[in-house]
């Protein structure tokens, strides 16, 4: 755990097992929400540190699957607390690569449809 300014920062979530990386895939071979969803436990018990608000930091978004995940698991296993998400840079949905800051977000919105598919708005 380390303070910062804006609160405490821990360690909520692990890994048990590797996905591909979906900047590195293929559209068709990136990682899929439930596969994420699949391979991330909560390392800390929520009996033991119950806070009131959890912030999901990731560096860049492609599609928002492990952003979504990571939010999804930790709301299932912390159903009282607000949990959200932020990064620092989305790709553009035409061509999915990252080249330089053009606009600043607010507030988007990553959603999961029942068929597993995954919006993103903007």
């Amino acid at each position: 755990m380390s303070r910062h300014r804006l609160g405490e920062m821990r360690d909520w979530l692990r890994r048990h097992r590797g996905v591909p990386k979906s900047a590195f895939a293929s559209p068709g071979k990136r990682p899929s929400p439930k596969d994420h969803l699949e391979t991330i436990e909560v390392s800390i018990k929520p009996q033991i540190l119950q806070p009131t608000r959890i912030t999901v930091l990731d560096d860049v978004i492609t599609r928002g699957a492990t952003l979504l995940a990571c939010v999804i698991r930790l709301r299932k296993s912390l159903p009282n607390v607000e949990v959200r998400g932020f990064a620092v840079a989305r790709t553009k949905k035409e061509n999915r690569k990252f080249e330089n800051v053009v606009e600043r977000v607010e507030d988007g919105k990553i959603t999961l449809a029942p068929n597993g598919w995954i919006t993103r708005e903007p």
